[in-house]
């Protein structure tokens, strides 16, 4: 039997080293003794925080299962002792399990990979697909004032929200809101944002929000 906590399966990490890299090959899966693990992913240079783990967490569960590559990056937030048990250790463990034990566990995975799938396809989207998502959202919002020539949002508003749900830097939004207004789907005003064809700008959505 696989004695998982023995000493030479014992690894310690310091404050900023690396687990493991998004992209890596599946070597080692990871249950953390003491410390913490900060979980990220980098899509479209974008930095997505998707959680912070300490004890009894496990890491690389997935990826040992099928043997894919990371789908996240793992660094270590304070010094961190985990137990690491290796790919190789884990298919004779997992070789043991009931069938069904490991027909439903190949299923979860799966299933987790299409998710991560729709998580990248929605950060390959260009700027201004997420913008045109993100006014579709405000559009259906208490904010939206309905006017004679379209739909108005304040600029501070929308661009507060650009900044902190899309992480777009000024110059990026102004970039997409000079294409859109080129295009005749918005007007741009010295404090507000008229949307002329919202139905072009949910079109645009769709891309993103359809993945």
């Amino acid at each position: 039997m696989m004695k998982s906590d023995s000493p030479k399966n014992v690894r310690l990490f310091k404050k900023g080293e690396y687990l493991f890299h998004q992209g890596d090959p599946t070597q080692v899966l990871f249950i953390i003794k003491t410390g913490s693990v900060r979980i990220f992913k980098i899509e479209s240079n974008i930095e997505f925080d998707l959680a912070t783990v300490g004890q009894g967490a496990v890491l690389g569960e997935i990826t040992v299962i099928d043997r894919g590559l990371r789908s996240a990056s793992g660094v270590a937030v304070e010094d961190t002792e985990v137990i690491a048990i290796s790919a190789d250790d884990f298919d004779v463990v997992f070789s043991k399990m009931p069938e069904w034990f490991r027909k439903i566990a190949l299923i979860l995975v799966q299933r987790l990979r299409e998710v991560d799938l729709k998580i990248k396809k929605t950060a390959d989207c260009g700027n201004e697909e997420r913008v045109c998502a993100l006014l579709a959202l405000l559009l259906a919002g208490d904010h939206c004032v309905k006017t004679d020539c379209g739909f108005e949002l304040s600029s501070k508003y929308v661009e507060d929200e650009i900044m902190d749900l899309l992480m777009l830097q000024p110059t990026e939004t102004i970039a997409v809101f000079n294409s859109l207004t080129r295009q005749n789907f918005i007007k741009q005003g010295y404090s507000k944002i008229t949307v002329l064809q919202r139905d072009a700008i949910e079109a645009k959505a769709l891309k993103v929000l359809c993945v």
